[in-house]
């Protein structure tokens, strides 16, 4: 608003009339005997009842004969031939008065708009225009919030034009890519400044796409037999789970207050964040365990569930204006699910985060890297292969001994690893090394217990437990 201020503090002129071949006509018209001009109650109302039933351009296509009032004459002096104005009305005054026309006058409409949205050129434009005229006929303006945006340009910032051959349609990208990747850029972009677009562009917006498409088929993959309707019990629920949920909320809570500001970008950048940083990187890939290899109807396991439908829900409806149809389709296959439509559902309820989980899982989250970096050296080094099979050393001070001690007796499947000492020290160090405890072909867990039961030698203790039950 404060650049259309000083628009309108500096206006130059104001101008009603252009001198051109096209747009609304200026309805006067001039007598021949004495010149005068004629633009009364009379002739407006007349011109207006054939607008209304003809269009604007019955001023070009029929005759004054036809226009005028029958036996119409000249106010000032009696005389009965008349010419047409042949100039138009100001484009901008135009369409700076559309608001009284359009908004007044349809009752599934309202005046003052809510949202006016236009190019940043409008603001000495439409934007100004409808400001100035509806401040002097209903004293306030016309809407209550403006947006404006910027123009697409290449990579470099240059205009599209086809002699530098940097012109890229939108019949492209949906042809090669489908137009959620288009509604994707459009959305994923700064629109405030110039908006960019390149093969370069597009190329990694398939990526973006295909990690929140990867995200979400994996969710559907594993609620295929998922119950809805089964409540889950609170204590069935692990620290990480509520972890996982406090992440949601706080997604949540931040992606609607970007949406409600118009700041489409960043709550995209929340929600890739989210899926590809909280969830591909850790959550995910920490849940496959309870998921493939506990007990197809244990509390952990439907506890799991339980969240990745909770997650899955609010994301494919936080997404359905981005991936229109990506989304449509993932709800579809969500059981369970309240409407026939994701976009019948209600925006996710916001729910006031975990502020104190959050804060301390995110302390270990700090210290989760500092492992991840021993054992990414190590395994650059040939010493190890996957994290599965890393046993870690960790000498900590009893501060930091008790906030490690109090993630047990489930630290190491959170790291990932397969053993994890701590022992006190002055200050934190790790260090990381190849176990020698057998992996269970069942999980792929390396496990103290593996070798234990005679019917089952490969198996750890809790893969045992799981399938000595299949045989009861």
């Amino acid at each position: 608003m404060s650049r259309i201020l000083g628009m309108v503090e500096m206006r130059p002129d104001w101008c009603l009339s252009r001198q051109r071949l096209w747009g609304v006509a200026l309805p006067i018209v001039y007598c021949e005997n004495c010149n005068s001009p004629i633009c009364n109650e009379q002739t407006i109302n007349r011109v207006l009842e054939l607008i209304s039933g003809h269009g604007s351009d019955i001023w070009f296509e029929k005759d004054l004969s036809e226009i005028l009032p029958k036996n119409f004459a000249c106010p000032h002096c009696g005389g009965s031939v008349f010419r047409k104005e042949q100039d138009i009305l100001d484009v901008w005054f135009d369409s700076g008065v559309s608001h009284l026309a359009v908004l007044k006058n349809h009752p599934q409409l309202k005046w003052p708009a809510d949202f006016y949205l236009e190019g940043s050129d409008q603001h000495r434009g439409w934007f100004q225009t409808s400001l100035i005229t509806s401040c002097a006929i209903e004293n306030q303006p016309p809407f209550k919030n403006v947006l404006t945006h910027g123009f697409v340009v290449d990579a470099e910032g240059r205009k599209m034009s086809k002699s530098l051959g940097n012109i890229i349609t939108p019949e492209e990208i949906i042809k090669r890519y489908g137009a959620d990747i288009l509604r994707l850029w459009a959305l994923s972009e700064n629109y405030q400044q110039d908006m960019r677009i390149s093969q370069t562009i597009i190329d990694h917006l398939v990526i973006v796409y295909r990690t929140l498409r990867n995200t979400i088929r994996f969710m559907l993959g594993n609620l295929y037999d998922y119950d809805a309707s089964v409540k889950i019990s609170e204590s069935d629920f692990l620290e990480v789970d509520r972890w996982a949920i406090a992440r949601l909320n706080q997604l949540v809570q931040d992606v609607a207050r970007y949406y409600e500001s118009c700041l489409f970008h960043k709550g995209l950048n929340e929600i890739f964040n989210f899926c590809n940083i909280d969830m591909s990187s850790f959550y995910l890939d920490y849940l496959k365990d309870r998921l493939y290899t506990h007990a197809k109807d244990s509390p952990s396991r439907r506890a799991g569930q339980n969240v990745l439908y909770q997650i899955l829900t609010h994301l494919v409806i936080m997404l359905a204006p981005v991936l229109s149809f990506t989304c449509e389709e993932a709800y579809s296959y969500i059981p369970g699910r309240k409407t026939d439509s994701v976009f019948l559902e209600q925006w996710p309820e916001i729910q006031k985060p975990e502020t104190a989980l959050l804060e301390r899982w995110q302390k270990f989250f700090e210290f989760r890297r500092m492992v991840l970096k021993q054992i990414e050296e190590k395994r650059v080094a040939g010493q190890l292969g996957s994290s599965l099979e890393a046993s870690i050393e960790i000498k900590a001070d009893a501060d930091f001994r008790r906030f490690l001690e109090s993630f047990q007796p489930h630290l190491t499947g959170l790291l990932m690893i397969a053993e994890c000492k701590i022992i006190d020290g002055n200050s934190i160090q790790i260090t990381a090394k190849k176990t020698h405890l057998q992996k269970c072909s069942r999980c792929w867990i390396h496990h103290s217990t593996i070798g234990r039961f005679s019917q089952h030698p490969q198996l750890c203790e809790k893969c045992f437990a799981v399938v000595d039950s299949l045989g009861k």
